[in-house]
């Protein structure tokens, strides 16, 4: 069977398997991800059971990652931030309060660098060559994470 009929055929059952387990405006990037992993894993199909059951075991098993993930990566960030201190940019209590706030509602990019600068005490420079980007990069993804928290503490 080509992919793009198992796509055709399994996409209804992906999509409701999904849905119930991420955001709403997560689902179409999940289910994408789900058909990915189908396109990788064709070659290991053992027909032992029909392709829907197969792919809707992939589907499954992609949520249970995904929640598996976010328990680690919460677990994570409630020890990181926790372990904030200021560094050189002076950052002050309320400041790391507000980070630890904040942290679960950034973008994968924008907690790295906070990660990095705050937690790790890295330099700029630092943290772009570790993250192959440029130093202005990193000090617009700081000022990022710095306009995150003030937006909170103004809804406070």
């Amino acid at each position: 069977m080509e992919f793009q009929q198992i796509y055709q055929d399994t996409y209804p059952i992906v999509f409701r398997r999904v849905s119930r387990f991420v955001f709403a405006s997560e689902v179409e990037e999940a289910v994408q991800d789900v058909f990915l992993k189908v396109a990788q894993s064709m070659s290991t199909f053992d027909k032992r059971s029909s392709i829907s059951t197969w792919v809707y075991r992939i589907a499954t098993n992609y949520c249970l990652n995904k929640i598996r993930n976010q328990k680690r990566h919460e677990e994570l960030l409630t020890q990181w931030a926790a372990e904030l201190r200021p560094v050189d940019i002076g950052a002050s209590a309320e400041d790391r309060i507000l980070l630890q706030q904040v942290w679960g509602e950034l973008d994968e990019d924008l907690l790295q660098v906070g990660f990095y600068y705050y937690v790790d005490g890295m330099t700029q420079q630092e943290i772009s060559e570790i993250l192959d980007v440029s130093e202005r990069t990193v000090r617009n993804r700081l000022a990022s994470l710095k306009k995150a928290g003030q937006r909170l503490k103004e809804k406070l």
